[in-house]
């Protein structure tokens, strides 16, 4: 669960350009700029999302992801650019960015879809990314889909426009910038976010590829991966059923163990070797929906109980303190508290 240290910087750099003081970030960081600057340098989703926080806070602009990919080049994706460029054709180009997208942070999950007439390149919620505060994926995920609109302007030298741009969160009230930057269709509450392409796109050919560069890229990238945290394929593919399911009212292990194609006692023998059972992740997951909707204010407690599978709030009280060791109001009334909030 990471970002590489390289995108603190990106942010800090964009902020100070937009009035607000880089130190402010550094501080709630707590790396010194050249430890970032190193390519095993990473820091965890809670760290980016605070920092989203303090820029909504200070800078008060809901599309800040698409403006800072707009206006700056990312040294956080310097090393995929150059994986990019060095490749013939642009489809070979996307194909690598997918391949190593973690280099960059494995938040989301890319991938490429092939049509008749058009290609998608589909970026997918790290459930526990899910997770975190909204206004912090919102960013992320508009900064990637400008950056793959940009990925394309780099590698031809020519602007192309996507034919169609999906969207994980609900229709904004503004959306000039959407259409200014993308000019094109949009779609809202989309179950899997993306941009599309006309296929035609795929087989130009670079401006500036050299292939035998691309080998030694690769060889350094794939060295670069080996050292990045591992991923538990068994706890996010866990993780995501939940999600999917607490939506909709269950998310039962019998209800988890079909979509993973295992029977019950499988995949309850399959999560006790990884030193965990089903209801520590469902509860997890519970707490943190919990904290993010409460954060936000849209619910009370009640409210809150019933979405999380509880139908008394009895209940999910004493599911909370057992989480916790407190009681949910003391809880949120600490946090409140701790923060500064009112």
């Amino acid at each position: 669960m990471f970002f590489a240290g390289k995108f603190i910087l990106d942010i800090a750099g964009f902020v100070e350009s937009q009035g607000m003081s880089r130190l402010k970030i550094m501080e709630m960081v707590g790396f010194d700029e050249d430890i970032l600057e190193k390519e095993n340098a990473l820091v965890d989703y809670d760290c980016i999302s605070g920092i989203f926080k303090l820029i909504k806070s200070e800078l008060k602009d809901p599309r800040f992801g698409l403006h800072m990919g707009e206006q700056i080049m990312l040294s956080a994706t310097s090393y995929i650019d150059q994986l990019m460029d060095s490749c013939s054709t642009v489809r070979e180009a996307f194909e690598h960015a997918i391949a190593y997208s973690r280099l960059i942070s494995d938040s989301m999950d890319c991938s490429l879809e092939m049509f008749d007439d058009n290609f998608r390149v589909n970026f997918e919620l790290n459930p526990d990314w899910s997770l975190c505060d909204d206004y912090a994926i919102i960013q992320n995920l508009d900064l990637a889909l400008i950056c793959a609109k940009n990925s394309l302007y780099r590698l031809t030298s020519k602007e192309y426009f996507p034919v169609e741009l999906n969207f994980f969160y609900p229709k904004p009230r503004k959306i000039a910038e959407h259409y200014r930057l993308f000019n094109t269709h949009l779609k809202f509450n989309a179950v899997v976010s993306s941009i599309v392409f006309n296929r035609h796109i795929l087989h130009k050919s670079t401006v500036n590829h050299n292939h035998g560069l691309l080998e030694q890229l690769k060889e350094e990238a794939n060295k670069i991966l080996s050292s990045l945290p591992a991923e538990n394929q068994l706890i996010t593919s866990v993780k995501k059923s939940i999600l999917k399911h607490i939506t909709r009212g269950s998310s039962h292990i019998s209800d988890v163990a079909d979509d993973l194609y295992m029977t019950t006692r499988m995949l309850q023998r399959r999560l006790k070797a990884e030193g965990l059972t089903f209801k520590q992740i469902q509860n997890d997951i519970r707490f943190q929906i919990v904290r993010k909707m409460k954060h936000h204010g849209d619910c009370n407690l009640d409210e809150i109980a019933y979405l999380v599978g509880y139908a008394e709030s009895s209940s999910f009280a004493r599911a909370f303190k057992s989480w916790t060791g407190s009681s949910p109001g003391k809880y949120f009334n600490t946090s409140k508290l701790q923060t500064g909030k009112k």
